[in-house]
Formats: structure tokens, C-alpha cells, sequence
């Protein structure tokens, strides 16, 4: 059963540079431009809603965890729709210093067979470590995660189990707070790349992704 893109696999049209490469501006400018927002409104401009920020926002020490879940958004894979196919769920945790943080994050990631739109592999199991910033009074965040891809079922040219790598870059995305200790957060495109089989014929999927979570912090 064909598997997500393989590099260099006999009969599969890879996508240019010039295809790839507006995909991965786009991700980058949506960053650049939220970034730029946030940094040039005038001193005192208030971001929030409510016209106050939460308690925990303010704390300048805090823990949190949070559960998300997204979808494929943008595929690199030339000739096929859109929706690339890929879905996700994944828990991170971590801890924070005056915007600043560090967490560690595990994801099951799962993709369609090639053949079989409606079919869902069991794709790979993704478990990182990674830093985030959080800005404009905590309205906007981003973030960068690497680690270990664990390849879940075996095909014809790789074995369950093998380990590779996985990265996963947020350039900006919005936080909203509900209450003082949670918050529920969109993420309109993410790239991330998922990589669980290195050898031989490498297992390589480019993935541009929309994130949605809920976190709650301590």
C-alpha cells in the first residue's frame, strides 16, 4: 500500500521549488505580518476584549497544559487537492517566564492512504520539545517544536517502529482567555514536517496545518 510521498520513489511527481515555495512564504508573511501588528500599535492600545487582562496572563511565572487537535490545511503533494489528508491530536505541557517558554509535546499523527481517501493510517507518533513566546498582552503566540517521529504501522518498505524526526513551526497564532486560568487558541497555518523512516527511500511528508486548542494554565 503506497504510504505518504517518499523522496525520490519511482512514479511519484514531486512538486517543484517554484510549487513549494509560495505555501511556505505564506506561512512565513502570516507570521511576520501579526508580529508587525502587534509591535507597532501605539503605546497603551489595549488588545483585549474585556479591557482587562486576566490574572493569569499577568503572572510573570506559570505552568500550563493544553490539548489540541488540527487538520491539514495546504499539501505539498502536486496534483492532489487542497486537503492533503492529515489529522492530529496532541497534549503539550509545559512552563512559562514573562512570556517566554519551554514545553514538551507528544502528537499522534495520522494521514490517508493514498489509495483509499476514507482510510486513515495509524501515521506516526511525534514527541518533541520546544520554546514559544507569547506577545501583545498575550494575545498572539509562537512557537518551534523538534524531535523524534515514530513510524506506528510498518509498509512494504519500512518496519513499525522506525524512528525518525519531526519539526513543527507556528509563526503566530491567537490566544483568547475565557476565564483567569483558561484560554482557547486558533492557529490559522502551521509548517511542520513529519519524517518518520530516514532510510533508504525516506517516509516525507510536508505538512501545512490549522490548529485549534484549549489550555489551561496554573
Amino acid at each position: 500500500m503506497n504510504k505518504p510521498v517518499r523522496k525520490g520513489s519511482p512514479g511519484t511527481r514531486r512538486p517543484s521549488a517554484s510549487q513549494k515555495t509560495p505555501l511556505l512564504a505564506s506561512t512565513v508573511a502570516w507570521g511576520l505580518l501579526c508580529f508587525s501588528a502587534a509591535i507597532s500599535r501605539p503605546a497603551g492600545a489595549e488588545l483585549f476584549v474585556t479591557g482587562e487582562v486576566p490574572a493569569a496572563v499577568r503572572a510573570a511565572n506559570q505552568a500550563f497544559v493544553s490539548l489540541e487537535g488540527n487538520a491539514s490545511l495546504l499539501s505539498d503533494l502536486f496534483g492532489k487537492s487542497l486537503f492533503s489528508g492529515t489529522v492530529s491530536y496532541s497534549l503539550r505541557g509545559g512552563y512559562r517566564w514573562s512570556g517566554w517558554g519551554v514545553f514538551a509535546q507528544l502528537e499522534h499523527n495520522m494521514w490517508h492512504a493514498m489509495e483509499f481517501e476514507n482510510e486513515l493510517d495509524l501515521g506516526a507518533l511525534n514527541v518533541g520539545v520546544g520554546g514559544e513566546y507569547i506577545y501583545a498582552n498575550g494575545l498572539i503566540r509562537s512557537s518551534l517544536a523538534i524531535g523524534p517521529s515514530i513510524l506506528l504501522a510498518g509498509t512494504p518498505l519500512d518496519r513499525a517502529g522506525s524512528v525518525g524526526f519531526f519539526l513543527d513551526i507556528r509563526p503566530a497564532g491567537f490566544r483568547f482567555h475565557v476565564h483567569d486560568h483558561l484560554a482557547i487558541g486558533f492557529d490559522p497555518i502551521t509548517f511542520s514536517i513529519v519524517a518518520p523512516s530516514l532510510k533508504g527511500i525516506p517516509l516525507f511528508r510536508v505538512i501545512y496545518r490549522t490548529n485549534l486548542y484549549l489550555e489551561a494554565v496554573f
